[in-house]
């Protein structure tokens, strides 16, 4: 036998096809076991035991028939009803992208050669984009956090294909990558909380560059409630790395630059300041009086107490 043989013995010496040995085979394996005998089962009238799909078949034999008190047992109740038919449709529109994450990421830890480093990267980063078209965001949140797992043991470890994972992590967080997004958030059906929820989570991991994409985003969602999760996201990335917000607040569009300048302000540092100062200077009245506004929230006090006093004048 070859080492990598997947059969026994039998089967290689079968494929070897030996002149000196004659096969042959038996088809009536099971010629001496004894055949159940169907012929004292009846089948009696279809009675409907509950509606929709409780309704069964009720056999009819020689023993007495089932007590009431004990058909209870056969009866779905409407939770089990709505939690078969869940399962029946989670299996009908069922994807294999999750299967393929969890697959690759497990050849990723293992993975020597680089350029079968980046492929895998690539058919990866695919999947994930398919996945945001479904928005299947608990499924794309739990892969980045997998994603995740791994960057930090190889930062630990400096491993040698971390800057394939740097450019990766970039790559999945820019507009090319999230473009699926917007189709899906405008699906009206987008309104279950753990999907909200999810959807926080799974924007939440991404790479704080991505606020560049998720801010002009944000205008392309009808959903207030939907554009609500989408930005506390955004204020947990910019958390991480504010600077993205600054890129916004220069924005050619009023709207991005005066949400960027809002979720400056509710940071509550002063080293925005300057970006917010910048603003206040704008031509454009409402994104001055919202960075002004904004001044006001952020220390120093001196700053603070100055900025008041003109938000007054302003609004006069």
């Amino acid at each position: 036998m070859e080492d990598d043989a997947e059969g026994d013995i039998v089967t290689d010496m079968w494929e070897a096809r030996l002149t000196g040995i004659k096969y042959a085979t038996n088809d009536n394996l099971w010629k001496d076991e004894p055949l159940l005998d169907l012929t004292g089962l009846k089948v009696g009238e279809k009675k409907a035991v509950a509606k929709g799909m409780n309704a069964g078949l009720v056999l009819a034999a020689d023993e007495e028939p089932i007590r009431p008190e004990k058909q209870s047992l056969w009866r779905l109740s409407p939770e089990d009803v709505e939690k078969t038919r869940r399962m029946v449709e989670h299996e009908n529109t069922r994807t294999f992208d999750q299967d393929i994450f969890d697959v690759f990421l497990m050849i990723l830890k293992d993975q020597r050669d680089k350029e079968d480093f980046s492929s895998i990267l690539g058919v990866i980063l695919e999947c994930f984009k398919r996945t945001l078209t479904r928005c299947e965001f608990e499924s794309a949140g739990r892969f980045l956090h997998n994603i995740r797992s791994i960057y930090e043991k190889y930062r630990a470890d400096n491993h040698w294909a971390l800057s394939l994972l740097d450019d990766f992590l970039m790559m999945i967080s820019s507009p090319r990558s999230l473009k699926p997004l917007p189709g899906c958030l405008k699906d009206t059906s987008i309104r279950d909380a753990d999907m909200l929820k999810d959807l926080e989570k799974m924007l939440g991991s991404l790479s704080p560059e991505s606020i560049l994409s998720l801010g002009p985003m944000l205008f392309e969602v009808s959903s207030k409630e939907v554009r609500n999760h989408m930005n506390r996201a955004v204020m947990r990335l910019a958390a991480k790395d504010p600077r993205p917000l600054y890129q916004l607040a220069r924005s050619h569009s009023p709207p991005v630059a005066r949400q960027a300048i809002i979720n400056l302000s509710r940071l509550g540092k002063t080293d925005h300041i300057p970006i917010i100062m910048e603003c206040a200077g704008s031509e454009d009245l409402p994104l001055k009086r919202v960075a002004v506004k904004a001044l006001t929230m952020i220390e120093p006090p001196p700053v603070n107490r100055f900025c008041r006093l003109f938000w007054k004048g302003m609004k006069r």
